[in-house]
């Protein structure tokens, strides 16, 4: 049965001959060495921090166009598809790091997660900098850039360090709204963050609010009071929009047709599939499919 790997996905093995699973590239290495040509939207098995320091295009992010400007930092999840389309050659820096880079280097993949730059299944913006937060970024690349050439038996605890310094300065800079969800609940950011982890794993087989209930411990009214207050969705609105943007993940960039998009998701019947897909888009499958594709691929 066909799988996600139908959406083209970026690997380590196919970008480094080395062992350290993070890099560090400018922008305009990566223009050079693709002649300019846009790239085929894909996926990462890794994270990846791109900062535009000066860049005319867009930046296309799960079916969001973004206008590419000075001083923004995109963050990109493993899961997300992306694809950036440059007007001129860019001026700007690529962090790439892998979820066994942050084992390596005494980084919690939840301390990353917690931070709420990268969402795998909710709209992503970039963030925007100012010139004093942009001169702190610019000596913690420099620092990179040492230490990766260094390598010696402390390199990773030094570059991990680095890494989650220049985070923490872009969570400092980000619009206070967007991280600091004043919740009600003890305990309900770690249950809101452990929630969206257990949906990125399980969407394709577990739709209903009770079960994830279960696996949290806690009553499924009080999940929906918890995820609605910080995300603004119901807990059953979170699950289905997670599954609904696979699904046109899967309509643009992958080969499957609808039944087999509907078994990939967990549906059996791929006409009730179709009329979810319908009252969530207001647009039938395939006009999605006929306008989307042309659009993005």
């Amino acid at each position: 049965m066909p799988n996600r790997k139908d959406i083209p996905v970026k690997s380590y093995s196919h970008e480094r001959k080395d062992d350290l699973p993070f890099t560090l590239k400018t922008m305009e290495e990566i223009y050079d060495a693709s002649e300019g040509k846009t790239d085929v939207p894909h996926r990462h098995e890794y994270f990846t921090v791109v900062w535009v320091i000066e860049a005319r295009g867009l930046h296309y992010i799960d079916f969001l166009d973004y206008n590419l400007e000075a001083n923004q930092v995109y963050f990109i999840h493993p899961e997300q598809v992306h694809a950036i389309s440059l007007e001129k050659r860019p001026k700007g820096v690529v962090l790439t790091f892998t979820s066994d880079f942050l084992i390596e280097s005494g980084i919690d993949e939840k301390f990353v997660l917690d931070l709420k730059l990268f969402e795998s299944c909710t709209s992503n913006p970039p963030i925007e900098i100012d010139k004093s937060i942009a001169n702190r970024l610019h000596l913690i690349i420099t620092q990179l850039k040492y230490e990766i050439i260094k390598s010696d038996s402390y390199n990773y605890a030094a570059i991990g360090s680095l890494l989650k310094l220049f985070l923490i300065e872009c969570y400092r800079s980000n619009d206070e709204k967007r991280h600091k969800k004043k919740l009600q609940f003890a305990g309900s950011i770690d249950l809101v963050s452990r929630f969206k982890t257990l949906v990125e794993s399980n969407f394709k087989k577990m739709q209903k609010v009770k079960d994830y209930a279960s696996m949290l411990v806690v009553t499924p009214n009080y999940l929906n009071e918890v995820i609605s207050q910080a995300t603004g969705k119901s807990a059953k609105e979170y699950i289905q929009d997670r599954i609904i943007l696979e699904a046109k993940r899967l309509i643009v960039f992958s080969q499957l047709n609808l039944k087999q998009i509907a078994f990939e998701l967990g549906y059996e019947d791929y006409a009730y599939f179709s009329r979810v897909f319908k009252n969530h888009q207001n647009i039938t499958f395939s006009s999605y499919e006929k306008v989307n594709r042309k659009k993005y691929n």
